[in-house]
């Protein structure tokens, strides 16, 4: 399920946005938020995040070299020089999480989209609660595995790493390209459900939606897989879209 916020114009100080994104976070759903990076800055969304909602905010991002960077936003942008990376490109970007490498990741993602492609860059999201029941149906011997058969997903070679099933409590932990497959029925299962992801993408298990220059998202990175069609491009910066992540509660 998508919801969707069309009323920040009437919403000055930002109330049924709050009740909105709790309300998303809750139910498993992504909430898109029309015009919010054309009203609200960076740091005004961080004053919404910080101060009204009570949310720390978990500045950490690996670079295109897998190297640890501290930053409040970080930049999805369109550039043919480094297109071998999802980040960079402009092609289908599979299901995943963001923060699957982490074992005390953040919860929420938020995203302010600076600039949509002329074509394309729509965005996918796949509910875990939907997921989980089409697993059950369709591939109960996969569900069995994903919740059973621990991983190592890991993004550099620093300290952070998450050991875990990929469906663990409720969540998902997912990234294709950085869980550790070197035991083969790891590989196995993490090919049968990429292949799996792949083929529901094109059902409507899940849900598509373009967002458009100046609007804002976010979502339970742990609750809902999200992924980026692929779009129209051909010089640098055609399509920008900033990231920053928040965890639920500040930490004690």
């Amino acid at each position: 399920m998508i919801y969707i916020y069309n009323e920040i114009e009437n919403d000055p100080g930002l109330d049924k946005l709050k009740f909105l994104i709790e309300k998303a976070l809750k139910g498993n759903s992504a909430l898109i938020i029309k015009r919010g990076f054309k009203h609200l800055s960076f740091t005004n969304f961080e004053n919404l995040m910080q101060n009204k909602l009570g949310f720390f905010h978990d500045k950490r991002h690996y670079t295109l070299n897998s190297e640890l960077t501290i930053s409040n936003w970080w930049s999805v942008r369109y550039n043919p020089e480094k297109d071998t990376s999802y980040t960079y490109s402009k092609t289908t970007q599979p299901l995943h999480i963001d923060n699957a490498w982490f074992s005390d990741p953040a919860e929420l993602n938020l995203f302010c989209l600076e600039k949509q492609a002329v074509r394309g860059g729509e965005n996918t999201f796949y509910p875990l609660d939907r997921l989980e029941e089409d697993l059950a149906n369709e591939e109960p011997g996969l569900l069995n595995d994903l919740q059973k058969t621990e991983v190592l997903i890991q993004k550099g070679d620093g300290k952070y790493f998450n050991k875990t099933t990929i469906l663990k409590n409720d969540k998902i932990f997912w990234n294709f390209y950085r869980t550790e497959k070197s035991d083969s029925k790891v590989k196995v299962m993490c090919e049968e459900f990429f292949k799996f992801l792949n083929k529901k993408e094109k059902t409507s298990s899940v849900d598509v939606f373009r967002c458009e220059t100046g609007d804002a998202f976010c979502f339970h990175d742990q609750k809902i897989l999200h992924g980026r069609l692929k779009f129209e491009a051909s010089k640098k910066d055609d399509r920008i879209l900033h990231q920053s992540m928040w965890k639920i509660k500040y930490n004690a």
